[in-house]
């Protein structure tokens, strides 16, 4: 129990990991991130990848397990208190960790806000719907109005 204790320290995983389960199995795996980012496309209005620091948290609905993904523009966010989201080691400005410390933030920023869902059993992107005056149903969605 101290070498689990030890390891959750060693990494900087937070001690909000449901109790019972294995630390590193609440975060995203790095190959998951990877894989992600070489086949997520940008919504139109939004600024490359690379503009974004981009945060990956595991998560669980309706019966499927999923990897939730904020990207923040760095222009604009970079100074945001990352809670306990941890860099995802070889993988510059990408961060991981629990759902609960996914950055939440008010409706709007346009396309400084990006949200990406991925479906870990289909390895697909699924839809995220927001309404804000049209219907807007992709597998990338920008946070607001541009």
């Amino acid at each position: 129990m101290r070498a689990l204790a030890a390891l959750a320290c060693a990494v900087g995983l937070m001690a909000s990991a449901t109790a019972g389960a294995e630390p590193e199995a609440q975060t995203v795996a790095i190959e998951t991130i990877a894989m992600m980012e070489s086949r997520v496309r940008m919504p139109r209005g939004a600024a490359e990848l690379e503009a974004y620091d981009r945060y990956y948290a595991r998560d669980r609905a309706e019966g499927h397990d999923l990897v939730r993904g904020v990207f923040l523009r760095r222009d604009l966010f970079g100074d945001l208190d990352r809670g306990g989201m941890i860099p995802a080691p070889g993988i510059e400005n990408a961060y991981r960790g629990s759902a609960e410390d996914l950055p939440v933030l008010a409706d709007g920023g346009g396309c400084a806000i990006v949200y990406v869902i991925l479906n870990v059993e289909t390895g697909r992107f699924g839809e995220i719907s927001i309404t804000r005056g049209n219907h807007i149903s992709a597998p990338a969605v920008c946070g607001g109005a541009t």
